[in-house]
Order: C-alpha cells, then structure tokens, then sequence
C-alpha cells in the first residue's frame, strides 16, 4: 500500500505565474492535487508572492522636440549617446521599459505622452531663361535645389525649400528651310516668289527667352503648257489619271522634274477597242495555262493582239487549293464514329476524304477504345425507393440506371443499373366482433404470413389477436407481411364499461414506479368483495394473479417481479364486473 504525497514550494513572479496549466494574477497560497509515480494522489501546495510593473514614471512633453524625442539611461535627450537609447517619432502616449527595474525586480515602465514639433518642407517649382539667382545660389542647369533654414533651438525646427528649376536657353537661332512651286508665304506673312536666303523673324519662346529663325527658301517653277495630236489610239487608254476611251481633247496634270505642275493636252483623231476577257479557276495542287504552270493562286495577266491590231488582255484568276494528309490521334469510350463508321476496338485506320476545297484528304486515325464500367445494384422495398446515387424516387418495380460522367478512374463514364422490387405493403382495417367487446384485424394485399401489432392507449403493445381490450380509449393495429413490409396504421376507439367505482376502492398506491425487482400494492376497499390482481405483459399474458375474498378495508402486497423480463406491463385490479388498470414499467 501506498501512502498520499505531499508536499509544498514558494515562487515569486512578475504580474502572473503558470503552474500546472493555471495562471495565477495574485498572490496566495494554491493547492493542487496530482497523481504520483505509482498512482497515488500528490497534494502540492503553492506559495505564490505576485508583483507588479511599476508605471508611475509619467512624463509629459508636448512640443518640446523636433522630429525624434530619445530615452537614454531613462531620461529625455535631444540626441543618444550609446547605442541603446530608445527613439520615438509619433505623437501618442508611448510605453518604454526603464533601464532600472523595480526593487522587486519587475519592469519599470516609463510612460511618455508624446507630442512633437517636425521639420516642415516647402516646395516649389520654376522655369527660367539662361540663369536664375537663388538665395546665394546661380542657378544655370535644370535640377533640384533645396535651402536649409536651421531651427533656433529644440522646440523651433529646421524649414527645407525644395525648387525644382528647368533652364531653358536665353537665345536660340533656327534656320527653317521651305521648297516649294511659284511662291511661298512664311511666318512673316510675306509672299515669296523667288528663293531667299536672306529674311529672318524674331519671337519669344512661352518661357520668356528670345528665338529667331532664319529662312532658307527655294521656290521652284511649274513647266509651260504643252499639247499633242495623236490620230488613231487602241481604247480604253490610262494617261495619267485620265481615261481615254473615246475620240476628243483631254487634258491632264503631270509633275516635272523639280516636283512642279507639268500640264499636257492630247487630241484624239479616231480609236480602235483594245479587248479583254476573264477566267476564274479553282484547281487542286496544280494548274496549267498556255504552257505556264501555276502552283499558287493568284491573278496572271496574258496579252494578245485582236484583229483590229489592239490589245486583247486575258486575266486568269487562279485558286489553287490544296490536298492534304493528316494523323489524329483519339481516345473515346466504348466506341467511336469516324467517317459514319463506328469503330469499337482500338487501332490504325485510314481514309480517303473529299476536303472542304474539294481535293482528297487522307486521314489516318490512331485510336484507342477503353471500357465503360458497369455495375447493377439489386434492392427490394415495401414502400416508394428513393435512389441515393441519383436521388430519384421510383415508385413501381423496373431497371433504372444513372450514369456518372466522367466517373471512371480511366475517365469514361460509370454506368449504375438499379434492379428494383417494390412489393404491395398489406392492408389493415380493425373491426369489431359482433356482441362482444373483441376486436380482429381484416388484412387484405401484403404476402401471409402476417404479425398482428395492437397498441392501447397505455402504449402497450400486444400481438396476440383477436384484442380483448383492457381499458377504454383510442387503439391503433399495424401489421407487417412475409416480406417485411408494414401496413397503414389504422386507429379505432374502444368504449368499456365504467371502472371500479370510487367507493368501492380509496388511496390506490403503487410504488416504486419504475421499479427493477417488487412493487408493493396498497389500496382501501370500502365494501367487502372479493377482488383479483393481474399482472399481464406486452403480449397479453398473464404472469401473475392473485384472488382476495371478503375484502374490506386496507390491503397491501409485495409482489416480486425481478424473474420476469424488462419492458412494460399492466396491473389489473377487479372485482368481477369492474376493473381499474395501472401502467407499470420493469427496467
């Protein structure tokens, strides 16, 4: 035998302290019981001593420094000395560990409500001619410049001027060089009729600076007019951007040598008619045409002489397509159509075909066939079958089948078959039997065998039939066939002769109810009369009766129940004509 363990410790900690997976916040003594090495209980006992950080160090600087305020051997300084000074840059209450703690040895934490004084900038941009003075600056390039206006002391801080500054030239000299026909007018609102080289115009630039540009003009002539008789032409003739197609005067614009206007007229004394026809073709790979072999398409041009001596133009327009070949490679499931063929094994197939362009096509076909998994699940129900592979409802015997896309692992479809039976569920109507408080059950569809279910308004259930109904109220008979399956519930109403009169029996008493072994039974009778206690299961079995003659006045049984099986039963207590029931449960 073991004995319990004890034992006990102290620790001091800093604002909380972790023991055995509890944080303690304060000081006390803790008492925690664990399990020993050899199983026994180990009281430990926990002397806790709890302290906290100090923050009573409060300091209050409101515009007092520029940019940075600095902690340094837990004072205020513009600027540290070492290498562990703390620096802070935002105004807001800020919380820094001091370099000293506490006598107790926790942090002491300097609290600083903080608002600073910043450097400000200015900014500014300008575009000058040639140089620009600055404060004590020249300024002669384009850049960035900046001015540092030093702040007095630590709570006046420093001022930077920033000047973006682009210099554009004091004076620029431009030559501007023009070509033209006749004349010319320039920029000095000047016409021009001969070349100079002499004029100049002065201007200001939007900066500010002066520009002057000087003129190198060339001024070119158009030539003089000319004209010509040509007495016979083959028409339609292009001249220029002219048309000539029949006999009359034409004039038309040509540009010399130096670029000017050239202007020409032609007269026309009679005309002949050149002519010109037009085949168009469309060819496989290749075409031949008066000796010449074509392989691409295209418009080709060939001239002729006609019988007056003019042109005859004949154009061929010529599309060449082209055959083709070509391999593809297929994988289907189950099978494949290919040029109206259904293909069901895999394998090299080839095929001449007919191409959108009319030439052949050969194809080959590298194909590969994979299987379509198939499986069929076999139910039987009595009521409507709801499939949980395609959540569908059937309500009548048949093969159904659902098919998964793309379900198989080699990426086909899975085909589920259902091979489903849905019997008849019987039928069942609780009737009475004639002259007497019986009941039967009159079963019609379903397959027999049958078992009988009565429930009475107690809950009990009993599958004996016909029902001889204990107590009055509202029954309900089910019935279930050979198949398993269950009918309507069909609910009926049972009216018996009254109980025992409340005169005749006082202060019933039943008791333990639940119970697990006996019951004890009290009751007064206020008559003398001879009196049966029953005790009947479920099913409607008698498992125990007792007779009582001549009774009057108390009475009380110990009935021990503990031999009979768990469930419920029903305590009848009668007189010969009368009768009161008690629900009782054996658990």
């Amino acid at each position: 035998m073991y004995e319990r363990v004890y034992g006990s410790g102290s620790a001091t900690a800093c604002n909380s302290f972790e023991w055995n997976g509890n944080i303690y916040t304060s000081s006390g003594t803790y008492v925690d019981t664990l399990v020993s090495s050899v199983g026994c209980d180990s009281v430990a006992t926990l002397n806790l001593t709890v302290y906290y950080n100090d923050t009573s160090n409060v300091i209050v600087s409101h515009y007092e420094y520029c940019d940075t305020l600095w902690i340094e051997n837990d004072s205020l300084t513009y600027e540290p000395i070492g290498s562990n000074a703390t620096a802070l840059t935002t105004d807001a209450i800020h919380y820094v560990i001091a370099d000293q703690p506490t006598v107790n040895g926790c942090d002491s934490i300097i609290v600083v409500d903080l608002i600073l004084n910043y450097t400000q900038y200015i900014y500014d941009t300008i575009t000058v001619c040639g140089e620009f003075y600055w404060y004590s600056d020249t300024i002669t390039q384009s850049g960035t410049h900046s001015q540092i206006f030093l702040g007095n002391d630590s709570t006046i801080c420093d001022v930077i001027e920033i000047l973006e500054v682009t210099v554009v030239p004091e004076y620029t000299d431009i030559v501007d060089t023009q070509v033209h026909c006749d004349s010319y007018v320039w920029i000095d609102g000047i016409t021009y009729t001969a070349s100079n080289n002499t004029a100049s115009y002065t201007y200001q630039t939007s900066a500010g600076c002066d520009s002057t540009i000087h003129l190198d003009l060339t001024i070119n002539y158009s030539s003089s007019p000319d004209s010509s008789t040509i007495d016979t032409l083959c028409v339609p003739y292009l001249w220029g951007t002219v048309i000539i197609d029949s006999v009359g005067t034409y004039t038309e614009t040509f540009v010399n040598s130096l670029g000017c206007d050239s202007v020409h007229t032609v007269t026309i004394g009679s005309v002949l008619h050149n002519t010109e026809g037009t085949t168009i073709i469309t060819a496989c790979d290749v075409f031949e045409w008066d000796n010449t072999t074509y392989t691409s398409s295209g418009s080709y041009d060939k001239t002729y002489v006609n019988s007056v001596g003019c042109d005859s133009v004949h154009t061929l327009v010529l599309t060449i397509v082209n055959s083709n070949s070509g391999t593809s490679s297929e994988t289907s499931c189950e099978f494949y159509v290919w040029g109206g063929d259904t293909l069901l094994s895999s394998g090299l197939y080839t095929d001449t075909l007919t191409n959108l362009d009319g030439c052949d096509s050969i194809a080959t076909l590298n194909l590969v066939i994979l299987s379509v998994p198939k499986s069929t699940e076999t139910h039987i129900t009595c009521d409507p079958y709801t499939w949980s592979v395609d959540g569908q409802t059937y309500t009548s015997s048949g093969m159904y089948s659902f098919t998964y896309i793309n379900g198989a692992a080699n990426g086909c479809d899975s085909i589920v078959t259902l091979d489903l039976t849905i019997n008849t569920a019987p039928n069942v109507v609780a009737t009475q039997i004639a002259n007497s408080y019986s009941w039967e059950a009159i079963i019609t569809d379903g397959v027999a065998p049958f078992i009988v279910t009565w429930v009475d308004p107690n809950a009990f259930t009993s599958n004996v039939s016909p029902l001889e109904p204990f107590v009055s109220g509202w029954f309900s008979v089910y019935v279930e066939d050979a198949n398993g399956c269950i009918s309507n519930i069909d609910s009926f109403y049972v009216d018996l002769p009254t109980s025992i009169a409340v005169e005749d029996i006082k202060e019933l008493n039943i008791y333990p109810n639940p119970t697990s072994d006996y019951i004890n039974v009290e009751f007064t009778s206020q008559n003398s009369l001879d009196y049966i206690i029953r005790i009947i299961s479920s099913n409607g079995n008698d498992v125990y009766m007792k007779e009582i003659n001549n009774l009057s006045g108390n009475y009380k049984s110990n009935i021990d129940l503990s031999r009979f099986s768990k469930g419920n039963y029903l305590i009848e207590i009668s007189n010969g004509k009368d009768k009161i029931y008690k629900k009782l449960l054996l658990q």
